[in-house]
């Protein structure tokens, strides 16, 4: 769909679009110069590039003043009909076009392409590929001068067009469209016979089309086309499929869409989606509900209509019950999946976020970590994309309102959408067209029924007037049920003279008549109660959370912990709470306010009593389990020993706070809301163990709420403990900006209060902030600041984590001497201490280091070490970290099968937990071994893929290294004049942000491009280089630095090495 406004076009002929039609944009000079700023709208882009460009022959003397002709007359076409979406300004040395970046089909492509990327489901994947593609209406940057100049340009747009190409050739071929790729993939491979990829993917479809050997001949062709071209042998991969269909490999067949395929090279992406099936169990005994049964089944996809009903009804009535029901009989009818979420409307607790509902449904929907955006909108929008295509049943229970439930409808033609609510929701059928199920009592022979499938069959006589007196509600026939079954000696019409007797309240917001019947049930079950239970179950009513585990109920109640469980279980053998999990329980929301009014009936005293004790023990445990886990992370307190809990080791802690989170997450936002300071000492307490695990919906949750909840007390050190999470929320996301204008608020709110521990880990996290901007000289001042506090304040682990952190910055530096000695100091405290999570990050760090020294097989034994101790303890993000080096290691030794093994798993790890930092070394570690392994044109789209993710989250580090390996790629293709402009961007880049070791590397990409035009050039960026190899002791490229020196001075490297 066209946007209202101008569009630039470059993926085809240049030219920018209004709604009225094209612009006259004049001579082809200046369609060249709109080109090259498009390509870097909002970015600088200095007149000699301009120049270079436009003349790549030698410019005339007259050059610039020719720009600045072409800058004007474009301005002019640009604001010729007063549209102000594309200006151009006038910067330091250049010129910068200010634009939207989705203004231009590249931007778009790209946002396609991530998109794309992000999908494990294959048909949303070409759908989207598809979309891509069709912004393409010929070559890129048409219309150009000169042709030089745009194949320079086009480069990587050309390499980009043809990765989506093969990517959605593999998406076809993982759904089983071999025969419609056929003519596609021929006409591609004869255009690209290069592209080992292209020609893998049509042996593919031959063979899968009964062509087994025209597969064969197509290999054979390619073999010999290598061979005299390049006097190559084919890939591995096109090896393997050779003997794969000499074998007839029933692997090669289309695979079970029921379990993830292989991917069919180590770029594509895993196919096949997950397919939840999240429908709680249905009861066995359910009865009646034939009509509404029918009704619902109106929703089914072969029936024209709407796809949202809104099932509406009272408390109790069996909402929730009848819409499981339904899902179980129809669940077949939905391939791809079953989503259920308790909305939590109307219960003592607030109610569910749509944002951590969308959190939970892409994480089961297969949505790694680092997708899921942290913004209800974008959430839901990647929602949507995912459950286009697909057939998904999606039950939304107990929704408060239409805006709760309005981000949780999937788009697609095949999904549908089953909500319960107390409300009607018209907003829901009003503006989004569903449609209103009235869900009203049981019938009287229903409920009759009912009543006998439950108690049997002894006293049917009275089973009518027991129902009439439960006002027919399901529920409350449940109760009196398990009351009559429970009660030894009194039957039916013991239970139907007692609930004649009871007094009837009117408390409830509901018909007076029905829910005297429902409260004199609930009053006769708790009156039924001994008074430990009676107790109990009050206090289970003021209790935050979706469920709660025996030890946290034996703190609430005061009891110990076996007596709790008993309790428990007696309240579940009543109907009075269900099981949800081995040792945990739960509440239906109506028996949750009965609970919390017989609470507070009891006495105010004893309820806020309860809750301290509560908070006390959700406090003292997280504390606990969070020293265990990150160690280096101060708190705002420490728990009375009596209130922590005790946990063995790691995984014991990381399983507790694995399985109490949701009710944690629940605790910190009601106490919030209540005023208590529970709110971010919960907070402060689970920070650490959120960041590791990367739960970013959840984080960011406990970090607004304990922000505002802190704001408003106006505690400091409060504000500056929240201050720093909310931080610490950016980091994970890679908004390194974003973070620092929290962090440093905390870092004053921590002086300001006298706070040491806090206002060193405010400094911790500022150093991580400006390392990963590529401030590496404020980063350090940061990690020495902090590290100097929290000495000062004996907390020896936060002082070996900022010390551990300098020595990464050390390290990128180039001081690769002082970061080693930092990694080793840390080491050897962190094993005097036996902190395993310490000492797996110092051998990591340690590994690095001395790998750029080109000690390679230490570097392989401390990794290796660190790995397993990262494995261990459960830290993610440190076992990505160390599969990169080792990849990293086993490349420069030569082992690329290993190497290749180990980035894989990282690529993984990193995607999972949502680390961008570490994706994007690892894209480039990747890329490095297809570049050594003879795959190029893979290599250089690796490399491309890893530059775009690091330009967007500002880490120039990443963003170096990739520019680097696009400079040696293109190079290898002999396009020189693309290899030294991209080496000079690297250097550039190395050289404003100090980055030593890297500069040394771009320094001899240059010299290596400037070898065959100007070798007096060449040998001073290799003297350059290897007097940084000299400074810093870093050793990776002291061969090929030699070597480009020697041919560059006409010597041989013998003589090279003397000098």
């Amino acid at each position: 769909m066209r946007r209202a406004g101008a569009e630039i076009r470059l993926l085809g002929p240049v030219r920018v679009d209004r709604a009225a039609g094209p612009i006259d944009l004049g001579p082809r000079r200046r369609r060249l110069v709109l080109a090259v700023l498009a390509l870097e709208v909002n970015r600088l882009v200095p007149v000699e590039r301009l120049v270079d460009l436009a003349w790549p022959d030698g410019p005339p003397r007259t050059a610039t003043h020719a720009i600045r002709v072409c800058v004007s007359g474009l301005r002019s076409a640009l604001s010729a009909d007063g549209g102000d979406e594309l200006t151009i300004d006038t910067r330091g040395g250049g010129y910068v076009l200010r634009a939207d970046p989705d203004r231009i089909d590249v931007g778009r492509f790209q946002v396609l392409l991530d998109r794309a990327a992000d999908t494990d489901d294959d048909a949303a994947k070409v759908a989207v590929l598809d979309e891509a593609l069709a912004l393409w209406t010929g070559p890129a940057l048409s219309g150009i001068a000169p042709e030089q100049t745009r194949l320079r340009l086009s480069l990587g747009l050309e390499e980009a067009r043809l990765s989506a190409v093969e990517d959605r050739v593999d998406a076809r071929l993982r759904l089983g469209c071999h025969a419609q790729v056929l003519v596609e993939l021929t006409t591609a491979v004869r255009a690209h016979p290069d592209r080992e990829r292209l020609v893998l993917q049509l042996m593919l479809a031959l063979y899968r089309s009964g062509q087994a050997g025209a597969a064969l001949q197509t290999y054979r062709d390619a073999r010999q086309r290598l061979a005299d071209e390049f006097g190559l042998d084919p890939g591995e991969a096109l090896q393997r499929m050779e003997v794969a269909i000499l074998r007839g490999d029933p692997g090669l067949l289309v695979p079970d869409r029921d379990v993830a395929p292989e991917p069919a090279d180590a770029t594509a992406q895993p196919g096949a989606h997950a397919v939840p099936a999240q429908l709680p169990a249905t009861v066995g005994d359910f009865t009646g509900r034939e009509h509404e049964l029918a009704a619902l089944d109106g929703l089914l996809p072969e029936h024209p209509g709407p796809s949202t009903m809104v099932v509406a009804g009272m408390a109790g009535v069996g909402k929730t019950t009848l819409a499981v029901r339904w899902a179980h009989r129809v669940r077949r009818q939905f391939p791809d999946g079953q989503l259920f979420a308790d909305l939590a409307g109307f219960s003592t607790d607030p109610p569910a976020a749509p944002l951590r509902v969308l959190g939970e449904f892409l994480s089961a929907l297969g949505v790694a970590g680092r997708q899921i955006p942290v913004g209800l909108t974008e959430a839901s929008a990647l929602y949507r994309s995912l459950l286009a295509d697909r057939r998904v049943l999606v039950v939304l229970d107990n929704a408060a309102d239409a805006d709760q439930v309005r981000p949780l409808l999937p788009g697609g033609p095949g999904c549908r959408v089953v909500v319960t609510s107390r409300r009607g929701l018209g907003g829901l059928v009003a503006r989004d067209g569903a449609r209103r199920l009235a869900l009203d009592v049981l019938t009287a022979g229903d409920a009759v029924d009912l009543l006998s499938r439950i108690v049997g069959a002894e006293e049917p006589d009275g089973y009518g007037d027991l129902a009439r007196l439960c006002a027919y509600l399901p529920l409350a026939i449940r109760i009196a049920a398990a009351n009559v079954s429970a009660c030894a000696g009194h039957g039916v019409v013991d239970q139907i003279a007692r609930l004649r007797d009871t007094d009837r309240l009117d408390s409830l917001t509901i018909d007076a008549d029905d829910q005297a019947a429902v409260r004199a049930a609930f009053d006769l079950s708790y009156a039924a109660l001994e008074p430990a239970g009676r107790r109990m179950f009050g206090l289970l009513g003021v209790a935050a959370g979706p469920h709660i585990g025996v030890p946290a109920a034996a703190a609430l109640a005061d009891v110990e912990p076996a007596e709790a469980a008993r309790t428990l279980e007696r309240l579940a053998g009543a109907n009075l709470v269900e099981r949800r999990s081995t040792g945990r329980y739960g509440m239906h929301d109506l028996l949750r306010l009965y609970a919390g009014e017989r609470a507070r009936a009891a006495g105010s005293a004893g309820t806020a009593a309860a809750v301290d004790r509560l908070d006390a023990f959700y406090l003292g445990a997280a504390g606990a389990a969070a020293d265990v886990l990150y160690p280096s992370s101060p708190r705002l307190v420490t728990a009375p020993v009596e209130t922590a809990r005790a946990f063995d080791d790691d995984c014991a802690a990381g399983a507790w706070l694995d399985t109490e989170r949701p009710t944690l997450v629940a605790t910190v936002v009601e106490a919030a809301a209540a005023g208590r300071e529970l709110a971010w000492l919960l907070a402060d307490a689970m920070g650490g163990y959120l960041f590791l695990r990367r739960y970013g919906a959840d984080w960011t949750m406990v970090a607004e709420a304990a922000f505002a909840a802190a704001e408003r007390f106006g505690d400091t050190s409060a504000r500056a403990s929240a201050h720093r999470h909310l931080g610490g929320v950016h980091i994970a996301s890679s908004r390194y900006r974003e973070a620092v204008t929290y962090l440093r608020p905390a870092l004053e709110l921590a002086r300001a209060a006298g706070w040491k521990a806090g206002e060193a880990a405010a400094h911790n996290n500022l150093g991580l902030a400006y390392d990963n901007l590529g401030q590496l000289d404020r980063a350090a001042a940061h990690f020495c600041a902090a590290q100097a506090l929290y000495d000062g304040c004996g907390l020896v682990s936060g002082a070996l984590a900022a010390l551990s952190n300098l020595g990464a910055v050390h390290g990128r530096a180039g001081r690769l001497a002082e970061a080693a000695a930092a990694y080793r100091r840390s080491l050897a405290d962190d094993r005097r201490r036996k902190s395993r999570s310490g000492a797996a990050a110092d051998l990591s760090n340690l590994g690095g280091a001395v790998w750029r020294m080109g000690r390679l097989d230490e570097a392989l034994e401390h990794l290796t070490a660190g790995l397993a101790l990262h494995r261990a303890v459960g830290n993610r993000a440190g076992v990505a970290n160390s599969l990169d080096y080792l990849a990293r290691v086993h490349t420069d030794a030569g082992r690329l099968d290993l190497a290749a093994k180990c980035a894989e798993e990282a690529l993984t790890v990193a995607t999972e937990i949502g680390d961008r930092r570490i994706e994007v070394n690892v894209r480039n570690a990747r890329a490095g071994i297809h570049g050594r392994s003879g795959r190029a044109d893979v290599s250089s789209a690796g490399y491309g893929h890893a530059r775009s993710l690091a330009v967007g989250a500002a880490f120039h580090h990443g963003q170096a290294e990739a520019l680097i390996g696009l400079s040696r790629g293109s190079l290898a293709r002999d396009r020189v004049r693309a290899a030294i402009d991209l080496a000079r961007e690297a250097l550039a880049v190395t050289v404003r942000h100090g980055f030593r070791l890297l500069e040394c590397d771009a320094r001899l990409a240059l010299a290596e491009a400037r070898l065959a035009d100007d070798p007096a050039a060449a040998a001073e960026q290799v003297r350059s280089a290897l007097a940084i190899q000299r400074d810093t002791g870093y050793r990776r490229d002291e061969a090929t630095a030699r070597r480009v020196l020697a041919r560059a001075v006409g010597a041989d490297e013998e003589t090279v090495t003397r000098l």
